[in-house]
């Protein structure tokens, strides 16, 4: 049932003839492209990639926004957040899974790139509060950071630093409105093109693009409550002579997406000590 709804959604996908720009989606580009903005964000259903080896011939079309509701969020739970002011950027990462021995364990993954510099660092839950710390040893938790100079890191990690959206299910879900000198192309990289918009039941809008690459058709769709950006669907198939060879899926609800950024980010927390060693005002290269 699930390969029959994403089939049909790229049904709805060939078939639409709707070239409007988007409204509410350009408050957003905007943001991104004066990089000013805070996203918060929950991944619902992490990228789920399927190979359907029965699938067939598509055969139905069914007229339905409800088409990328999919839900299944499975037993870990996955959540974070990016801010962006200008060159200084905070990425977070937090998952929360349940373990047969400790039960429920929550981890953040943070990383702060501030004038020049990167900044590694974690947290993690116990006895209900946020203990932070640069890195786990055989002796316990360093309070102890120490930031990394940007020259110094390899290029290739540099340039995906700076295209990163702090988890790539994120940064596929804003390949509509990131600027086009933040995606990094490649052969099968679609052009996306707004082909729908509607509206859905409890006062949420939708606004639907697509696009297709060598044999796989792409879509993504935004959800609104009123201006508000609440939820963001992907999804993508291969079809080859009529067959689905395989699939992906995946939906984030936005928590907040704030066009201007929210500064108390960009410094770290105050219970870590930096350590860095500088020279001439930044980390020793």
């Amino acid at each position: 049932m699930k390969i029959k709804l994403i089939v049909l959604l790229m049904m709805l996908i060939l078939t639409s003839t709707i070239t409007s720009e988007a409204a509410k989606i350009d408050i957003y580009r905007e943001a991104l492209l004066n990089k000013s903005f805070t996203i918060k964000y929950e991944i619902v259903t992490p990228p789920i990639h399927k190979t359907n080896k029965e699938a067939k011939i598509k055969q139905t079309i069914l007229s339905g926004p409800e088409i990328f509701d999919i839900v299944n969020g499975g037993d870990n739970k996955f959540s974070g957040l990016i801010s962006i002011d200008g060159n200084n950027k905070y990425t977070e990462f937090t998952i929360e899974r349940q373990t047969q021995l400790s039960g429920k364990k929550t981890v953040g993954i943070c990383k702060l790139i501030k004038d020049n510099e990167i900044f590694n660092y974690y947290w993690d839950i116990k006895d209900n509060k946020k203990r932070y710390y640069g890195k786990a040893g055989t002796l316990g938790y360093s309070k102890n950071v120490q930031a990394e100079s940007v020259d110094l890191m390899n290029p290739y990690t540099t340039l995906f630093d700076d295209y990163d959206y702090g988890n790539p299910t994120l940064t596929h879900a804003l390949e509509v409105i990131l600027p086009l000198e933040k995606i990094i192309a490649t052969p099968n990289t679609p052009n996306y093109k707004l082909i729908g918009s509607g509206t859905l039941q409890g006062d949420l809008t939708y606004e639907d693009f697509a696009g297709s690459k060598n044999n796989t058709f792409y879509a993504i769709r935004y959800y609104f409550k009123g201006n508000d950006l609440v939820k963001i669907a992907t999804a993508n198939y291969t079809e080859v002579n009529g067959t689905i060879l395989d699939y992906t899926k995946s939906v984030i609800a936005i928590n907040e997406f704030l066009t201007k950024v929210d500064k108390s980010y960009m410094t770290l927390p105050a219970v870590l000590k930096d350590k860095t060693k500088r020279d001439n005002g930044g980390a020793k290269k």
